[in-house]
């Protein structure tokens, strides 16, 4: 239940408006935690997920002996965070009336970029039935459109399979057989150095495969990257080193997040871009004093040349 289908469901029940039209039934297998996009919610994701500090609490790949303690001391008010903010959504949204709470904690979910943005006005149209919401593990066709794993039927003029993409499969099916063995992982994931590179693969950088809660934020630090290695600022490391950093990364996101299928640095997006400042020869540290340094949420715009 990400982004895209939330998206289209809108969309169907614009279309279907009036007394001539159609609710719109949504089929979902399971539920994710959904961020409102307003100001409100905004700021208390700023101020608890986007500083220094937060990132403090978390386990990061590279990190040294001083940060794992303070990472480790740091976990229960990690959890202590991820329960306030279940409790601000479920209280703010009807998450429970209509059966939307996942299984998941919200920072599982937070870090694998499993936080679909809410469309405006998509619980109003729940409850006013232009919507249906309908959780089953499995389904399939019948001929005249949905049935359910209970046996029920649902009649249906289009079904739109909302379902996302693999960027795995699709970045696999535009390469050669040899490279295509290369990026193969017996342990899940795509190992590629700073998100962008495989070692062992020449000329070829992945842009965009690297997520975050904004992927602009996530490419342009990428494109970065890319730009100076081009034109020659800085050399890579050894391919040995560069396996094992790639592999280090891998592994946070095995350990961070049951999804550990998506590349995602929502939850250290920070930390990547010290990495990155780190080879580009800049300071990382982007704020005035060290208060802020530490207290002030970070953003794309901390980055300008």
């Amino acid at each position: 239940m990400m982004k895209s289908a939330l998206d289209l469901a809108m969309e169907a029940s614009n279309a279907n408006q009036g007394k001539n039209g159609h609710p719109c039934t949504m089929i979902f297998r399971s539920a994710h935690w959904m961020r409102p996009d307003n100001r409100t919610f905004s700021l208390i994701m700023s101020y608890l997920y986007a500083t220094r500090f937060s990132e403090l609490m978390i386990p990061k790949p590279e990190q040294g002996l001083l940060l794992s303690i303070i990472s480790t001391f740091l976990t229960p008010m990690r959890w202590g965070i991820s329960k306030f903010v279940e409790m601000f959504l479920l209280y703010s949204l009807p998450l429970r009336q209509f059966g939307l709470v996942p299984e998941e904690t919200f920072f599982e979910q937070y870090a694998s970029c499993q936080l679909p943005a809410i469309p405006e006005s998509f619980f109003e149209r729940v409850q006013e039935g232009h919507i249906k919401l309908c959780k089953t593990r499995n389904w399939g066709f019948f001929e005249n459109g949905i049935v359910l794993e209970d046996g029920r039927q649902i009649e249906a003029d289009v079904v739109i399979l909302g379902t996302g993409y693999d960027g795995e499969k699709k970045l696999m099916s535009l390469l050669q057989k040899t490279e295509y063995t290369k990026l193969q992982n017996s342990e899940g994931g795509i190992p590629l150095y700073r998100g962008l590179i495989h070692p062992h693969i020449q000329n070829l950088a992945i842009m965009g495969f690297n997520e975050a809660l904004s992927n602009l934020y996530a490419s342009e630090m990428g494109a970065r990257w890319l730009a100076h290695l081009l034109s020659g600022k800085f050399t890579l490391p050894s391919i040995e080193i560069m396996e094992k950093m790639s592999q280090k990364w891998n592994e946070y996101i095995k350990n961070a997040t049951p999804f550990h299928q998506r590349s995602c640095i929502g939850a250290i997006s920070i930390w990547y871009s010290d990495q990155v400042c780190h080879d580009l020869g800049w300071n990382p540290r982007r704020k005035r004093n060290i208060f802020q340094e530490l207290f002030a949420p970070y953003s794309n715009m901390d980055y300008r040349d």
